[in-house]
Parts: C-alpha cells; structure tokens; sequence
C-alpha cells in the first residue's frame, strides 16, 4: 500500500482553527520525542555492542598478534564459499607474479635461512625496491656489507620497470590508433617484405582509405 504524501493530507479539507492547529502541534511533538527517544536508545545500544567488537579485536591482536584489518579480512574470506575463495587466491596470484612477488614455492625459497642468505634477499628487496620505482637509495635496516647485492637487485628492478613502461607506452599508444583492417596480431604470421609489391599495394590502400594520399584541394567554405 503506498504511503500518503504529507504534504497533500488535508489539502481538500477545511482550514484548521488555532485548537485543531494546537492539538496537531501537540501530537507530533510527542511522536517526534518518542522515536527520537527509540533512536537514541538504538545508537547506545549499537555503540555498545561496537565497542565490545572493538574489543574483541584487541584481544585477537594481544593474544595472536594478527591486526584488525588482517582478521577482518580472514574473517571475509571464511565467508566465501569454496568456489568463491579459489577464484580470489587464483587472480591474487596471478596479480602477484605479474608485480615480481614470489608466490606458491617461491615463498618457500624465502622461508628457510639454510637455503636462501643474507645476500639474497637484499638483492630481492632491492629489486622490488626498483620495481616500485623508488630511489636507488638502500634503507637503512639493510647492513652496509649487503648494500651492493640491495642496489644490484634495484638495478635490475629498475631495468624490468623501464622495459614494462616502455612496452605498455608503446601498447597504450597503439590501442589510441586502431588499425580498421587489422582483427588481431597472428603470432604465425611472417614479417612483411617491405619490397614486395604486394605488401606496397596494400599499404597505399591504406593509405588511400585514411586519406593520406588525397592531393586535392580543399573546397571553399561559403561565406
């Protein structure tokens, strides 16, 4: 049932006299107090039960050392189903590999100081460093003696930035102009010979159809 528009109730009736106009005054001051009043009552009672949750986070964090925003998105996950959560870890990975991050066995290179030294993992943390795009500066937790292995790995992440960017430049720049007859990249293809007379006649087609080979002049705009 749709609800009435207040201001349309009584737009039919007689004016009101200053009784009936006092009596309404009256009437939804009370009901506006008393649903204020509920309100209120809800807000401190959900204030309350918010604190006991602020609470129990705190308790999670003294007791296992695991952060509010890492628990929380534990508890996000567990509410996934399990098709759900194989999709997630599944693009988190790939997401992973494609920014350089171990994941899956190569976490495991990382996890044992017997296999993997000092050495090592300044050069990996340089290298993430210079993927990151930051300064080629070592920070200052990383020893003097492991500095050079920190700025190789830098430099390496660096050179791996600057290959990326230059490629998706060069991507970007060639989706901003579409070739019309071309429906996709054959990887089978062979390269074109640029005197075949083939290759030469489809170009000035190309040409031709984008308007690059119109010698014309242009036609006089009417004054």
């Amino acid at each position: 049932m749709a609800r009435s528009n207040p201001a349309e109730i009584g737009d039919n009736s007689e004016p009101l006299t200053d009784d009936e106009r006092a009596d309404l005054i009256a009437f939804y001051g009370q009901k506006i107090r008393t649903q204020e009043r509920k309100a209120a009552e809800a807000k401190a009672a959900y204030d309350l039960e918010r604190t006991e949750v602020k609470n129990l986070f705190a308790l999670v964090k003294g007791d296992l050392q695991i952060s509010r925003k890492d628990f929380e998105d534990l508890l996000g996950k567990q509410d996934m189903t399990e098709a759900e959560f194989r999709n997630f870890t599944t693009k988190r990975d790939a997401l992973y590999r494609l920014s350089g991050l171990p994941v899956g066995a190569q976490i495991d290179m990382f996890s044992h100081a017997d296999t993997v030294d000092d050495q090592a993992q300044a050069e990996a943390n340089g290298y993430r460093a210079g993927v990151r795009g930051d300064e080629g500066i070592a920070p200052e937790h990383i020893a003097p003696i492991l500095r050079g292995n920190w700025e190789h790995g830098w430099g390496r992440g660096q050179a791996e930035l600057g290959a990326r960017m230059e490629r998706a430049s060069a991507l970007l720049a060639k989706r901003g102009e579409p070739d019309a007859d071309d429906d996709g990249i054959d990887l089978n293809e062979e390269e074109e010979d640029p005197t075949d007379p083939e290759v030469i006649a489809e170009k000035t087609r190309k040409l031709k159809r984008a308007g690059f080979m119109d010698r014309s002049e242009p036609e006089e705009v009417a004054a």
